[in-house]
């Protein structure tokens, strides 16, 4: 897939559904991006795993996890 369509799949994604907009939880950490988030959904289609084994994969930049 191009990186040209997967931005617009995720920007298209992120104002269709406020899941995957970045949000602060209560200790007011950043939570995942939405593209650590579309990018785990899509693994979880294309390849059938379930979410807890897409986690680590797409959280890798993330430096809370």
């Amino acid at each position: 897939m191009s990186s040209e369509l997967f931005l617009r799949i995720m920007n298209a994604v992120e104002a269709h559904d406020e899941y995957f907009v970045q949000k602060r939880n209560a200790a007011n950490v950043l939570g995942l991006t939405c593209f650590q988030k579309v990018t785990a959904a899509m693994r979880m289609f294309t390849y059938g795993v379930p979410a807890d084994e897409t986690t680590p994969i797409s959280a890798k930049g993330n430096p809370q996890s």
